[in-house]
């Protein structure tokens, strides 16, 4: 018995050590793989090849996102991924917008935004987010669960205790809920652009309350809740919480620009989804009947 569980260990020991040598050839020839990877996703010929050079694409940003290497994602990344959001075949599109969730999801460790996050951000909200749209079923149904997750949930989470979840550290989930969320305000500013992300907005929460069924008063009111407690608290009116309640996410240590950055893009945030959930409550012929619910009754 005690020479096996010897071998065991042994074994145990030479699976580590052939683990981290690679992962250390895999950063070493991160840069080139990442590039290689990157075209042929976009260029190869095969739906079935970009799928799975996505996928490898992916599993090496996120390698080098967790061994802090330098060849992190780029712009050129997250521009070709927009780019296959849109690609003709549905496997192509659903893989690259899960890459695009995946990344974001991976900054929530970060105790820093930086641009590269942000870019992501608006990446999402303005390819991914209008997939909800799709001609493909199993497409919507893949974005609506990737904004469940992104938007939704931790949206719906604030709306009990919204103040100390703010206030304590891993609270970057909902921070990036509602940048995500004022990104489409930022996109419809810009030359070219038009509603179409709002209208990505009220589209999947159509969705979600239908998916949701005779859920769908909880889902609005949690919502509504939401929205009135983050419109209150980013505008000071909170009697019970200050400035300094606003944390930066995983450190709990107040940040001034932090601060200004993200109350910033909560109140945008709340005013896009407060916009998106009035035309479904007023449009909706499943919202009057399932969802009829007021801001006033919500809070």
């Amino acid at each position: 018995i005690q020479t096996i569980s010897e071998l065991n260990q042994e074994k145990e020991s030479d699976d580590a050590f052939i683990g981290k040598s690679l992962t250390t050839t895999l950063c070493k020839i991160g840069p080139s793989l990442v590039h290689s990877l990157r075209n042929r996703a976009r260029n190869d010929d095969k739906a079935t090849v970009r799928r799975a050079c996505i996928v490898a694409w992916l599993e090496m940003l996120s390698l080098a996102y967790r061994e802090d290497q330098g060849f992190g994602i780029s712009g050129l990344d997250i521009s070709a991924l927009c780019t296959l959001c849109n690609d003709p075949s549905v496997a192509t599109r659903k893989a690259a917008a899960e890459a695009l969730t995946k990344l974001i999801i991976d900054t929530y460790d970060s105790d820093e935004y930086s641009s590269q996050a942000s870019a992501l951000e608006f990446a999402w909200a303005h390819t991914v987010l209008p997939l909800v749209s799709d001609a493909e079923v199993s497409c919507v149904t893949r974005a609506i669960e990737f904004f469940s997750k992104l938007i939704i949930d931790p949206i719906v989470d604030l709306a009990q205790d919204a103040t100390r979840k703010l206030s304590t550290g891993g609270n970057s989930r909902y921070y990036v809920a509602w940048r995500i969320l004022s990104k489409l305000s930022d996109g419809d500013k810009e030359a070219g652009v038009s509603r179409s992300g709002i209208g990505s907005l009220q589209t999947a929460i159509q969705k979600l309350f239908i998916n949701a069924g005779n859920d769908c008063k909880t889902l609005t009111k949690n919502l509504l809740q939401a929205v009135y407690k983050i419109g209150i608290l980013s505008l000071g009116i909170d009697n019970h919480a200050s400035q300094h309640d606003l944390s930066s996410p995983n450190t709990g240590e107040f940040d001034e620009d932090f601060f200004e950055r993200n109350t910033a893009a909560m109140r945008t945030g709340a005013w896009c989804i407060l916009e998106a959930l009035t035309n479904c409550l007023v449009n909706s012929s499943e919202a009057r009947t399932g969802a009829n619910i007021s801001l006033k009754q919500a809070v």
